[in-house]
């Protein structure tokens, strides 16, 4: 790494280190050009381009281009700040489930590409990708969902199934088949999953 990138101011960013070191720009040029050309369409050459580095700075801190992907979907998409929204929320499931769609929403919105190149699975690889954060993020959630609702004798499949059905509305919901009203749709999917759990037995 050059001189010049180390001496670089570094401003912190929201996730991928600080926002004017060589790994986070190359992690905002990759997401942009995903998002702008498709990844199939984009070059490691234009990603270092695109973040003011060598193709060389690349592979030295991604070993390949499905490893940015890969890297992009886990430190800038919800599961990222997971842990931190169950420790805000613990002992309060309705809420843990709401500030998850809440981050999901802006997800969506600022960086929604990242998880549709998942989704299209245009590389096997991206399939394998998108499942193990699936599974990661249900797991996480189905822990919290299970501690939560203790009293009410949930087992640990029954939590697990629960965080899947909530993460798959959200994404269907939000990713592939928007709909006119989806807070209303959040919010009444939320009451279905917790009405016959949410009361101690």
């Amino acid at each position: 790494m050059s001189s010049t990138e180390e001496g670089q101011q570094r401003r912190p960013g929201t996730h991928g280190g600080p926002r004017g070191s060589a790994r986070g720009r190359l992690l905002d040029a990759a997401e942009q050009l995903f998002a702008t050309d498709g990844f199939a369409a984009t070059t490691t050459r234009s990603i270092a381009e695109r973040a003011g580095t060598s193709t060389g700075m690349v592979f030295y801190h991604f070993p390949s281009k499905s490893a940015l992907l890969e890297t992009l979907l886990a430190e800038r998409s919800p599961q990222a700040d997971l842990a931190e929204l169950i420790d805000d929320h613990a002992g309060d499931p309705r809420g843990l489930l709401r500030a998850l769609a809440d981050a999901v929403s802006r997800t969506v919105e600022h960086r929604g590409e990242v998880l549709r190149i998942m989704l299209r699975a245009e590389d096997p690889a991206h399939g394998e990708m998108f499942r193990r954060y699936l599974d990661t993020t249900t797991a996480a959630l189905g822990a919290q969902l299970q501690a939560d609702l203790s009293g009410t004798g949930m087992t640990g499949s029954q939590a697990e199934a629960i965080a899947r059905s909530f993460l798959a509305t959200l994404l269907v919901t939000l990713l592939l088949a928007p709909v006119e009203d989806p807070d209303r749709l959040i919010d009444d999917t939320i009451d279905a999953l917790l009405r016959d759990v949410a009361r101690p037995s």
